[in-house]
């Protein structure tokens, strides 16, 4: 039943968390070494422009430093756990758009999935504000960065719309 407004929400939530998915969210700069990093949710990537840094001469094979200066020097998929969660919660939110006909446990799976995306924002924030303090790096968040936080508006949004339903259904219950 898409043409219910909570299924819609949960769908515009849906959309929202996959395209957060596949974007760059951070990017860290340094002016002592004039070094990038873009931090995405399935990766940390470092760009050099300083060939002759001392920092990527044990990670960069020779050949690349002299093709291309701007090479990636180092990509740690690790953070591929971030993109895990919001695709977890994105399930969970199809979930709970195919379960219209059970209100009790479309709230609960739309509890599960703010909970999950509450569990990203904490760690994407710590290991950003440790990856910023660690290196000295300043950080610009992109727009991508709060399209999870603009899904979990709309999961709550799709839960209270959902509580209405079920509390509207009890009440011409009880009229019956």
């Amino acid at each position: 039943m898409i043409q219910r407004k909570q299924s819609l929400f949960l769908f515009v939530a849906v959309v929202l968390l996959l395209i957060s998915m596949f974007s760059v969210t951070t990017v860290f700069t340094s002016e002592s070494d004039k070094t990038t990093v873009e931090f995405s949710n399935f990766s940390c990537s470092t760009y050099f422009d300083d060939v002759e840094s001392k920092t990527i001469t044990s990670n960069v094979p020779q050949e690349n430093k002299q093709q291309n200066p701007d090479a990636v020097v180092k990509s740690n998929y690790l953070y591929s756990v971030f993109a895990i969660m919001l695709f977890v919660s994105a399930v969970i939110s199809v979930v709970a758009i195919i379960l219209f006909k059970n209100r009790g446990k479309q709230m609960r799976l739309c509890n599960w999935a703010v909970f999950v995306i509450l569990i990203y924002y904490i760690a994407r924030y710590s290991c950003i504000i440790s990856i910023s303090n660690k290196f000295d790096y300043t950080f610009n968040v992109n727009v991508s960065d709060f399209l999870p936080l603009i899904a979990l508006v709309l999961i709550v949004m799709a839960r209270i719309a959902i509580n209405k339903d079920d509390k509207l259904v009890k009440a011409a219950d009880r009229i019956r």
